[in-house]
């Protein structure tokens, strides 16, 4: 999937309705477009009598509607319009719309603008989602639109982003162009992915009746009828789909079924009981407290007392070459993450200096950076390029040399406060001093049996589900393969400190009048002294020297702290349920003689689920990984395509060591 995306090119006739010129088609009707809205896609999929019968449901029920076209976002303003009419507040709603020829934020401002001035109803969730508006990159964009509706907005072409979906939707709206104008879009393949991605009795609405279209949705296991359209259009289709057909895509067959979360069950209590009280449990407790689930955290040394308690840490990303899962995971967690920052920094606190510098450190530096903005990785307006006579002006450090002259700017993110941002993201969830030792799943009910060690004594905690984020620590007590411990010191100097952080191998970055720089890295043994120590103090004092080649000693040294960071070989995160590991090794060993079968698909201990690895990149990469373990706990749709869901997936090490041999 490249990382260029192509917008809209329009045009507004002079009736104020807005022409798409790629495709000769409007995106709404000259008539009414709200009115066409709510006839085809609300009434037709039968929307305001389901909404209602949620009142039966549990708080954290999701009701998922998929979209083709995302378009102006009419759709979704009168999906929102029809949720709040319902009569009562039950459940949650989430909607995932693909859009492959994305508005720019001139043209959309402009639209909504013009949306709200003809239908005033719409003009509250219409600002919020103008404002909300993500970054054109391709790829998988969340937007809250409230406390319990939710868009993930998928930009990209329509085959590719329904083919890395993770979601089961109870309804389809499919309002892309025309199919005589965008045939790809109205394929065979994208209505076979449609039906795998869809609930047994989905239902499914649209304009248009073209032959191809409904022969397409039969073939992929939907009854259709046409029905009345609106205005000038005589007929519409809409249909259900039947689970039980004999075309089920074969799509449903996992290519890597040792990474699917097919047999992935959900149970249906509400308790979530998370190990771990870092910046990984605290994305995690966020994100699942606003799915309605009731969460509770345990810790054995309280909140943000690893990492997550340094005074100052970075929110910068990993910029990687090439259209990978990798390169597109560190980037689209980095813009969740800043996104998340912006929502919950009410006071301040949070963001201690917005935007950041990647430092080029010679030749080979140089050539990358130069890639990497040729590439767009990101857009323009979040990603630049520096010579060093200019980052001398931009940081403040008039001194400092780098070995390179192309150095990257990014000018969102930057050096936050890691305790306010773990401590913002709690909200108030309860934290139980003590540590899980052991897990078990009740022999008479489907509940999970946590022993938890307080003090001198265990009393055992009853949950549904148990999420594991305990970073390094304890990593013999629960089930963690393949973590393991690296040590870092940080530093804090009485020296008048860069405007921006400054990443060059080590960093260096501002904390109020002070100058904060790190981090070591060390293997931890059982024999590593762990306190900070005047050696580590030396090398971090020498990176600095080194960049601000200045007159900072180690007389104005002020304080030092240290953490251990939980670290796996590939040096990504483990996310995801917890497999089965015995049976994960009974299955799969014909890996290790390279056999081609039939294998079948991963499963996992009932309720168990895993957020840990982090590395040193913990604090842009847990909101976005806390974000897909409560998409995988509540059955909605996942933050992340499935080919990021598989790089970070925690029985990836040992399919690898299978196929190795071993």
């Amino acid at each position: 999937m490249s990382n260029k995306l192509e917008t809209a090119i329009l045009s507004w006739q002079d009736s104020g309705i807005l022409r798409s010129d790629q495709f000769n088609d409007i995106y709404f009707s000259d008539m009414d477009g709200l009115a066409e809205t709510q006839h085809v896609f609300i009434a037709g999929n039968n929307i305001p009598e389901r909404f209602r019968e949620l009142t039966t449901a549990t708080p954290d029920h999701v009701f998922t509607v998929g979209e083709l076209g995302f378009g102006t976002g009419l759709n979704i303003l009168a999906l929102w319009q029809a949720w709040h009419q319902r009569g009562h507040n039950r459940g949650h709603l989430h909607a995932f719309s693909i859009e492959g020829f994305p508005l720019d934020h001139t043209a959309f401002s402009l639209a909504q603008s013009r949306i709200h001035a003809r239908w005033p109803a719409l003009a509250p969730p219409g600002a919020l989602l103008e404002q909300q508006y993500p970054p054109l990159t391709p790829g998988v964009h969340s937007v809250r639109l409230g406390e319990n509706f939710t868009l993930t907005l998928a930009l990209g072409q329509a085959e590719h982003c329904l083919e890395n979906a993770y979601l089961k939707a109870d309804a389809w709206f499919l309002d892309g162009f025309s199919p005589a104008q965008n045939p790809d879009m109205w394929s065979e393949k994208v209505m076979a992915h449609i039906a795998r991605l869809s609930k047994p009795d989905a239902t499914v609405a649209t304009f248009t009746v073209a032959g191809a279209v409904r022969r397409h949705l039969i073939a992929a296991g939907f009854s259709v009828e046409k029905t009345p359209g609106f205005g000038r259009k005589r007929e519409m289709l809409k249909g259900t789909f039947m689970k039980s057909s004999t075309n089920t895509p074969k799509e449903n067959s996992p290519e890597r079924p040792w990474l699917s979360y097919e047999n992935l069950s959900r149970k249906s209590g509400r308790r979530v009981l998370i190990v771990g009280a870092g910046i990984a449990g605290a994305a995690a407790a966020w994100h699942l407290k606003r799915a309605g689930f009731d969460v509770t955290v345990v810790d054995e040394t309280g909140p943000a007392s690893g990492a997550s308690g340094n005074p100052a840490g970075l929110v910068l990303p990993r910029l990687d070459l090439g259209e990978t899962p990798a390169a597109r995971f560190y980037r689209d967690a980095w813009l969740y993450t800043v996104r998340l920052m912006a929502s919950l920094d009410h006071d301040n606190s949070i963001l201690l200096a917005e935007g950041g510098i990647i430092a080029s450190t010679g030749d080979e530096d140089d050539l990358r950076h130069k890639k990497l903005i040729k590439d767009d990785l990101l857009p323009k307006e979040m990603l630049g390029s520096l010579h060093t006579d200019d980052l001398r002006d931009l940081t403040g450090i008039k001194t400092l040399s780098f070995g390179g002259k192309y150095h990257l700017h990014l000018t969102k993110g930057g050096t936050i406060n890691p305790t306010a941002f773990t401590k913002a993201l709690f909200d108030e969830i309860p934290v139980l001093a003590g540590k899980a030792v052991h897990y078990k799943t009740s022999p008479d009910t489907t509940e999970l049996l946590v022993d938890l060690l307080e003090a001198d004594s265990i009393r055992t905690l009853r949950t549904d589900y148990m999420v594991i984020a305990t970073a390094a620590a304890s990593s013999n007590d629960l089930d963690r393969p393949h973590i393991t411990k690296s040590l870092g010191q940080i530093d804090v100097f009485d020296a008048a400190p860069p405007m921006l952080a400054t990443s060059f191998g080590h960093y260096v970055a501002p904390l109020g009048n002070r100058t904060v720089t790190g981090a070591t890295y060390e293997n931890v043994t059982p024999e590593t002294d762990i306190t900070p120590m005047q050696q580590r103090m030396n090398q971090n004092l020498e990176a600095l020297t080194e960049v601000f080649d200045s007159t900072i000693s180690a007389e104005k040294h002020c304080e030092s702290r240290t953490a251990i960071r939980a670290v796996t070989p590939d040096r990504h995160p483990i996310v995801g349920a917890l497999p089965d590991w015995r049976y994960a090794a009974q299955s799969y060993d014909g890996l290790k003689q390279g056999k081609r079968q039939a294998y079948p698909t991963m499963k996992y201990h009932s309720g168990v689920f895993i957020l840990s690895g982090l590395g040193s990149r913990g604090l842009t990469t847990a909101p976005y990984c806390g974000a897909m373990i409560a998409s995988l706990i509540s059955s909605s749709p996942s933050p992340a395509p499935t080919d990021q869901m598989e790089l970070l997936h925690p029985a990836r090490f040992l399919i690898r060591d299978l196929k190795r041999g071993k």
